[in-house]
């Protein structure tokens, strides 16, 4: 074991959270979800045939704008709404020049978005 802790390779998660109403759930497809997909399993539909190839989407999908669609699509921040939470998180050494980031993107995602 080495003598200095800074020496330990740590893998950490910053996340953050903002609780809407409503229980919609979107999800970015895995390679399961988009075999599933092109079998028309797995969710709700928003009618915008590329995103639905890239996410799954369960409850009121007209939650997600066009623009809200746009933002999750352009955006490789891992990003989850999830049963009311819409959650944003990003894996690697807490910082607080990465958290502030991530707030913003949070606020603007709820902010293209008709949650409840």
């Amino acid at each position: 074991m080495p003598d200095d802790l800074a020496e330990l390779e740590r893998r950490e998660l910053v996340a953050a959270g903002y609780r809407v109403p409503g229980r919609l759930t979107v999800r970015r497809r895995g390679v399961a979800g988009v075999v599933a997909e092109r079998f028309g399993v797995g969710g709700a539909g928003t009618g915008n045939p590329d995103f639905d190839r890239r996410f799954t989407v369960e409850g009121p999908a007209e939650a997600l704008t066009p623009e809200a669609q746009t933002w999750l699509s352009a955006h490789p921040r891992p990003v989850r709404v999830d049963a009311g939470e819409v959650m944003v998180w990003d894996e690697g050494r807490s910082d607080l020049a990465r958290i502030e980031p991530a707030l913003r993107q949070l606020k603007e995602l709820v902010g293209r978005a008709r949650f409840g």
